[in-house]
């Protein structure tokens, strides 16, 4: 064939003699060229480039089918042209191939299949070459753990095959758990002791139906996942083996209930108590509830007048509840879990016989977990306030303070919003300066809490103002980081922080809010009390009049205290799985029925011969005893016998013989 054929049949001139319709394919192949430089004309645009192996054949296959289909209408010389299309097919793309069998395949006549088989099969090979490319590129491109994971785990360091330390609780399994849980998402979190992971899931067949049922699960959507709460959460996590779950919207109930019916499994309460997620009262079902007792409020006291059991984390939140529960008619047992149990209310008589008997405390997370400590330990010439997001910290009170004494140290301020004025003092510093955000007002990004953890460790003197607390983490990690803790003298703060461990803060008054909403235990006693600036710079100025060494000394008494409450808390958790395994197990004798109620009958049944075989015994003993008491009293009451008698008076005689001499 000549080599100017090609060229007049692209420039639309007829077939040449020794080709049958060399025209159309050319066309095709001009339309091919157009489509791999992105609908450019044939003569302009940039030229393709050069791909390897794959991609040439997939373009040779591509530009043979739309020869082909552009031969279904004339016959015509296609054999050069499909030569030329191979040649300038080397130097296609994948994206022109594709595009190609797009404008293409759906044309195809049967005719196609009969001249043209290879390159049909070519085509499609080409295709399903191409989809597994860009499936396996999208899946790698998919950020591990991202939000389209379904699941996420974190190593906790030495976790298997126990999570906890001697003598301790694991800091970095309350931390990876933390970090699970406060991450936004509405997910599963539990720990995988198996694998010492703390798992974040969202796939229900994993975390709830494949697993086994935990005896409690913590019921906490993702709305109310703070730091606070997430820590609490993950104290019942690693201590009591139970399992965090999403929110109502995001949880399956019916499938869950299936699951884990309400009588295998507690249901844990942190804050606030949906009418979803509640099983129907009475038997069937044991719920708990662990309040902030600031929080609570009048509006559900429907809901928790349905709680069967109440765990405080403060003396004032145990005192307060009860007589709250009282007025709801409510037999709820309500237990102090601090340093000396007390139990209050009526109740099922084994929940309140375990909950006499559960001794723990409450904890945070040690700031040496995130961050390592300094070597020659806290500067107690340093100041730290850690505000938070919260309003009710008297952080203007205590700028106020040391704006006025512009001799004091340096106070560092953590996540502060506040106006120029105490931004331009010089002993107040502010770690990662805010960008503005209005007249006056900058805007503070949350320092990373592994920074925050380091100042927490290199701070010496912690002062934390609180208007009111559920507990008081940030004090708790104060003690923990051995530092001087300056809080306010109001219950709970009081609580952790005494004359002995630190320095008090004279409230300026106590009261409750009296809403809205309307807090529900505010009328059994003051929740609040607020400070002045005066009150606290009294305070600070105490702090300051103390030598280095006393300041160093409150600190560490600070630190035995919060490591004797975990000391506590790990020995007795033992009880306080078994208060709630005890309640479950009458419930279920209650449900009755089926092997599980055959069982749990014969194991009361064995229980009770073992107490009354203990009763006899105690019997036994008993009248043995009196038995013997009765002798001894017969043996005093019997008169003398002649051999006494005889030995008496001859005693008597030697008595006054030797006083004559």
């Amino acid at each position: 064939m000549a080599s100017g054929a090609p060229a007049s049949a692209a420039a639309g001139a007829g077939p040449a003699a020794d080709t049958p319709s060399s025209a159309a394919v050319r066309a095709a192949t001009a339309h091919a060229n157009g489509l791999g430089r992105g609908g450019a004309a044939a003569g302009g645009g940039p030229r393709w480039r050069a791909t390897r192996g794959t991609g040439r054949a997939a373009c040779r296959a591509a530009a043979a089918a739309a020869a082909a289909s552009r031969a279904s209408a004339s016959e015509s010389d296609d054999v050069d042209a499909l030569s030329e299309v191979s040649a300038r097919g080397s130097g296609s793309t994948w994206a022109s191939s594709l595009k190609l069998t797009d404008a293409r395949l759906g044309a195809t006549p049967p005719r196609l299949l009969r001249r043209h088989p290879a390159a049909v099969v070519a085509l499609a090979l080409a295709a399903v070459a191409a989809a597994a490319a860009l499936a396996t590129l999208l899946l790698l491109a998919r950020p591990a753990g991202g939000p389209a994971a379904a699941e996420r785990r974190l190593r906790v360091p030495g976790s298997a095959p126990h999570p906890f330390p001697p003598g301790g609780v694991n800091d970095g399994l309350l931390a990876a758990v933390v970090a699970a849980c406060s991450d936004g998402e509405d997910a599963y979190v539990y720990f995988d002791r198996a694998a010492g992971d703390v798992v974040e899931s969202r796939d229900f067949g994993a975390a709830v139906a494949a697993r086994p049922c935990p005896q409690v699960d913590i019921m906490l959507p993702a709305e109310h996942r703070s730091i606070g709460l997430c820590t609490d959460a993950a104290i019942y996590i690693a201590l009591l083996g139970a399992r965090l779950l999403p929110g109502p919207e995001a949880l399956p109930l019916a499938r869950y209930a299936a699951a884990c019916p309400p009588s295998a499994t507690a249901r844990l309460f942190l804050e606030g108590a949906p009418e979803a997620w509640l099983a129907p009262g009475g038997p069937g079902a044991l719920h708990v509830w662990v309040p902030n007792f600031e929080n609570a409020v009048a509006s559900d006291r429907d809901l928790h007048a349905r709680m069967q059991l109440v765990l405080c984390k403060a003396r004032v939140c145990e005192r307060l509840v009860a007589a709250y529960l009282q007025t709801l008619n409510s037999s709820a047992p309500v237990v102090f879990t601090g340093a000396s149990a007390r139990v209050r209310g009526g109740g099922h008589s084994s929940l309140r016989r375990a909950a006499a008997g559960a001794v723990r405390g409450h904890t945070a997370i040690d700031p040496a977990a995130l961050a390592t400590p300094p070597a020659g330990g806290p500067d107690y010439g340093s100041f730290l306030h850690v505000r938070g997001k919260s309003e009710l910290k008297h952080t203007a009170q205590l700028l106020d303070c040391w704006a006025r004494h512009p001799d004091w140290p340096a106070l560092t301020v953590i996540n502060l919003t506040a106006t120029k004025k105490y931004l331009a003092a010089g002993n107040i510093f502010v770690p990662r300066p805010g960008i503005p955000d209005g007249p006056g007002w900058p805007r503070f990004d949350p320092l990373p809490r592994a920074e925050l953890a380091a100042l927490q460790l290199s701070s010496g003197v912690h002062v934390c103002p609180s208007e009111r607390e559920g507990y008081g983490l940030y004090l708790a990690e104060g003690r923990a980081a051995g530092a001087l803790v300056v809080a306010t003298d109001h219950a709970p703060m009081n609580e952790q922080v005494t004359p002995a461990t630190g320095e008090l803060i004279r409230p300026e008054r106590r009261f409750s809010q009296p809403g809205p909403p309307l807090p529900a235990l505010g009328r059994f006693g003051n929740i609040s009390a607020s400070v002045s600036a005066e009150g606290i710079c009294e305070a600070v100025g105490r702090v300051l009049a103390m030598p280095p060494r006393r300041r160093a000394e409150l600190g560490a008494a600070a630190r035995a205290s919060f490591l004797e409450e975990r000391r506590l808390l790990v020995e007795a958790m033992a009880r306080v799985r078994g208060l709630i395994g005890e309640g479950l197990r009458e419930l279920q004798r209650a449900e009755g029925g089926g092997e599980a109620g055959r069982a749990l009958a014969k194991e009361q049944q064995q229980q009770q011969q073992q107490q009354q075989q203990q009763q006899q015994q105690q019997q036994q003993q008993q009248q043995q005893q009196q038995q013997q008491q009765q002798q001894q009293q017969q043996q005093q009451q019997q008169p003398p016998s002649t051999t006494r008698r005889l030995r008496d008076w001859w005693r008597r005689r030697r008595r006054r013989a030797l006083m004559r001499r």
